[in-house]
């Protein structure tokens, strides 16, 4: 998202994600690693994005946010509109899980 300046009167919406998994283990990426662990990993958010496929190296930059630290949620402030967010689940080297990964579309309104 591009900075504000002082005369865009735009709002900003909150808007808070937690994420979650059944049956896979949630954890930060050890600072020791030398391969993935199997059945671990963590949540990657794709901002207007789309799922990546399968043993592909999710990119450290934007537009997915990375959660290394094994945590499950953030908040952000988007402008109204519409949205495309895609949650990954990518293993300790940052490599997509097979069928680990959906996509939800939004629309943020300012007022409701």
């Amino acid at each position: 998202m591009a900075p504000r300046n002082e005369t865009d009167h735009a709002t900003e919406i909150p808007l808070g994600f937690t994420f979650g998994i059944e049956n896979f283990e949630i954890g930060a990426v050890p600072a020791t690693a030398t391969t993935p662990r199997g059945g671990t990993g963590h949540f990657h958010l794709g901002v207007n994005a789309e799922c990546l496929p399968a043993g592909e190296v999710i990119p450290a930059a934007d537009p997915w946010v990375h959660f290394g630290d094994g945590s499950d949620g953030m908040e952000m402030q988007l402008e109204a509109g519409e949205y495309k967010f895609s949650v990954q689940i990518g293993d300790d080297e940052h490599r997509t899980i097979e069928g680990l990964c959906e996509t939800i579309t939004i629309r943020m309104e300012d007022g409701i």
